[in-house]
């Protein structure tokens, strides 16, 4: 076996995607650097033509989407164009809601726009792949734009919806979570260039809808082993019918661990898979060109060669029939489980694969890694084999000093406790909690309460702060949780989320949050009843403002100890002896 590519260094780390011939699976559609996913694609690529397996004995069954880059000379010219000079010099200079809005392409690049299109006419992924992502210590996991292209319709159609792709993303550098991601983290505007990865993007047609039949993403590291049978180098995956975009923002998901499929997280009942369970999908359609979020299954199931039933199983009386077929009956209900896949009962041995694939990536990053993947679907028993797309593979960033906590309180007041964690580690500078409860939420507007969360993380910028709310932080769904994006939590030096009625919590891996958990530092609990978990509202209320929109501020008289072990799947924050 060879060794994995080098150039100034060896590994991941001192890898220059330029030093050397691109893999087979790309081309250049305009000049300049690159970084990023495409960086992490070609060190991959580059392993494979080296000899190195991506996947052990299944890297056969691996394989790189036709990918193409457009270099960070376009966003050079683009800012010029649009006069943000200024604006990255001193980031007090405002920025327009759409800074690069109308402003045209160069010519040339206008040029092998069209000839791209000309010889690809599939759709298409538009993504960010910035000189600064995907760095160990900043992943901008989540922050940048992705656009999905249909590319339908008439020619003059076509460049004008993939234009407006790379416009977008090559604009998202000045998106208000860019500004407030870079700042907590030392890093400048100015010192940020954006440049673009183009995939084919990985799915099939069925009925108007494009979708694949799998993906998700997958982290070599698992630092929330839920049962003594797991552990942290057992890593963790995270899987959804559809576009992947389902698996990282914080909707429901299959969550499994590759060496363990069978276990699961949230439990064996009907009542809590069901509760869990993925509610829609996301597709383009072709019909419209539109990326739909969150499509009904009832709705997909109808669809001309629909094969959601593979990846589905039938409930009936409180009882799995795992052979789930369609079309349904009326009184038949399913859910998307995956089960028949992670037992291995299909002819794609998606665990299998995972699991090799994450140990040889992580060798040869030397590193733990995270990956996103795709299959078009699941193939036949008397078919070729079918390929598991790697979409992107990065740098996890887990950090060795977050091991060995010893979480003890002693006689302190407790005011957390939970048995549900992500991260390692202590942190003792907690003067400040911003504190949603369950009941002022549901009174107020949701829109108003992430204002409101979003001002306060401004207000205590440079000032670390414990963040409690009701369900899920980030969904996309209000009636499950508070929908705030990155920019409205990035100061939290912590992330609670407490189980109330229907907004009940879950694992929040392979979520963008996850990513950034463990990429900075920040620290998740959940609060989940019977678990031996505790939130002292009472003595938050104590030192708490009235609530503006729901959401009240928590001036501590003394800063809280936070204390996190993952692998010991316990953490507690209490209030500290007076000094």
């Amino acid at each position: 076996m060879q060794q994995p590519p080098r150039s100034r260094g060896s590994g991941f780390a001192d890898f220059d995607p330029s030093a050397g011939p691109l893999p087979a699976e790309f081309e250049v559609l305009g000049p300049g650097g690159f970084g990023g996913k495409a960086r992490g694609l070609i060190y991959a690529g580059r392993l494979r033509d080296g000899g190195h397996p991506l996947a052990g004995p299944h890297s056969s069954r691996v394989r790189l989407p036709p990918s193409a880059l457009v270099g960070t000379d376009l966003y050079d010219a683009m800012v010029e164009r649009a006069g943000l000079g200024a604006a990255i010099a001193d980031e007090g200079v405002p920025v327009p809601a759409d800074p690069l809005g109308g402003v045209p392409f160069p010519e040339e690049a206008r040029e092998r726009f069209r000839d791209y299109l000309a010889r690809h006419r599939v759709p298409l992924a538009v993504r960010s792949s910035s000189l600064l992502e995907d760095d160990p210590r900043h992943s901008f996991s989540g922050i940048y734009r992705t656009r999905f292209v249909a590319n339908a319709g008439s020619d003059a159609e076509r460049l004008r919806s993939f234009e407006e792709a790379v416009r977008a993303v090559l604009a998202s550098t000045f998106l208000p979570r860019a500004d407030a991601y870079r700042r907590r983290r030392g890093l400048e505007r100015r010192g940020e260039r954006m440049a673009v990865l183009v995939q084919h993007l990985v799915g099939r047609r069925r009925g108007d809808l494009f979708f694949p039949l799998v993906g998700g993403v997958a982290f070599s590291s698992n630092m929330y082993p839920w049962t003594d049978r797991v552990r942290v180098e057992d890593g963790v995956a995270r899987l959804v019918a559809g576009l992947g975009t389902r698996a990282v923002d914080r909707d429901f998901a299959r969550v499994f661990v590759p060496a363990h499929p069978g276990l699961r997280p949230d439990g064996f009942s009907v009542e809590a898979i069901e509760r869990t369970a993925q509610e829609g999908l996301d597709a383009v359609d072709l019909a419209t060109g539109a990326w739909r979020r969150g499509v009904p299954l009832r709705e997909v199931v109808r669809a001309p060669a629909n094969d959601l039933h593979l990846v589905s199983s039938l409930v009936r009386e409180g009882e799995f029939l795992m052979a789930a077929r369609f079309p349904l009956g009326e009184d038949e209900r399913f859910v998307v489980t995956f089960d028949e896949v992670l037992a291995d009962r299909t002819p794609l041995p998606l665990a299998a694969i995972l699991r090799a694939m994450l140990d040889s990536l992580s060798r040869a990053f030397g590193t733990a890694v995270d990956v996103e993947f795709a299959a078009e679907g699941l193939g036949a028993p008397d078919g070729p084999p079918e390929p598991l797309f790697l979409l992107q593979v990065r740098p996890l960033g887990v950090r060795e000093a977050h091991r060995g906590v010893s979480v003890d309180p002693g006689s302190h007041r407790v005011v957390l406790r939970s048995r549900r964690v992500l991260g390692n580690g202590e942190r003792d500078d907690l003067a400040h909690v911003v504190l949603v409860r369950a009941s002022e939420y549901r009174a107020a507007r949701p829109d108003r309460v992430v204002r409101e969360v979003a001002r306060l993380n401004r207000a205590l910028e440079g000032r670390p702060y414990l963040l409690v709310g009701p369900g899920r932080w980030g969904t996309s769904h209000p009636s499950l949780g508070v929908p705030a994006g990155y920019d409205a939590l990035s100061g939290a030096a912590a992330i609670v989320e407490v189980a109330s009625g229907e907004m009940a919590t879950e694992v929040s891996y392979g979520t963008h949050f996850f990513g950034e958990l463990l990429g900075q530092g920040t620290f998740f609990l959940a609060v989940l009843p019977g678990e031996d978990a505790v939130l002292d509202e009472e003595y938050l209320l104590a030192h708490a403002s009235p609530p503006v929109d729901g959401v009240r501020l928590v001036t501590l008289p003394r800063p809280l100890v936070l204390q996190v072990d993952g692998p010991g799947r316990l953490g507690v924050a209490f209030v500290p002896d007076a000094p």
